[in-house]
Formats: structure tokens, sequence, C-alpha cells
């Protein structure tokens, strides 16, 4: 009985290498292509490279999903106001000799 069982499960685990070899197919080197069959992937080749020269033949392509609902003539933006940098607090400090206040209310003693 422990002979079946050590056979069944050598054999099981020969069955799963054999599945993992690769698979030899000589007949694909036989194989030629007749010449419509050349003909037709030159074609497709040519195609391809005629499609994806850049920028040549055709006008490029806007890119705006929102064209049609655009005015034709948009105003022209106004100029923004120029902004005045900001004091820097050390500054302050050395310009006005106040001494500091606690953000909290006097306590009483």
């Amino acid at each position: 009985m422990r002979v079946l069982i050590a056979a069944a499960i050598v054999l099981s685990l020969g069955g799963v290498a054999f599945a993992q070899a690769p698979a030899i197919n000589l007949g694909a080197f036989d194989k030629k292509k007749d010449q419509m069959q050349q003909l037709k992937e030159e074609e497709i080749d040519r195609a391809y490279r005629d499609a994806t020269q850049n920028g040549k033949g055709a006008a490029p392509v806007s890119n705006d999903p929102w064209a049609a609902v655009r005015a034709a003539e948009q105003p022209a933006p106004k100029p923004a106001k120029p902004v005045k940098p900001a004091a820097k607090p050390g500054l302050q400090a050395q310009t006005q000799a106040q001494p500091q206040q606690s953000p909290w209310p006097a306590t009483p003693r």
C-alpha cells in the first residue's frame, strides 16, 4: 500500500514538472510568407510610419473639450494689482518699542 501511495506522489510531481517544460514547435520555421502577405504587411508598416511622424502632413488638432461652449473671443484679462510685500515681523518689533501683550485677558490677583 505504501508503495502505491509513493508511486502516486512521484507521478503527480512528475506531471507538474512536465507541464512547466517549454513547448517546442519545429514547424514554425518552415512557414514562409507569400507575396500577398508581404505586400499587405509592408502597406501596414508604411501607414503606421506615416501616422506616427511628428507634425508632418496633418494640421495640429486642438484638444479643447469646451471649445463649443466658450465665446469666440475672450475678453482680455485685467492686469493684476501689484501686491505690497508684507513687512517682516522682526522689523516691526525694532521700530515699535512696545512690550508684547498676552492674547489672554489679564487675570485678577
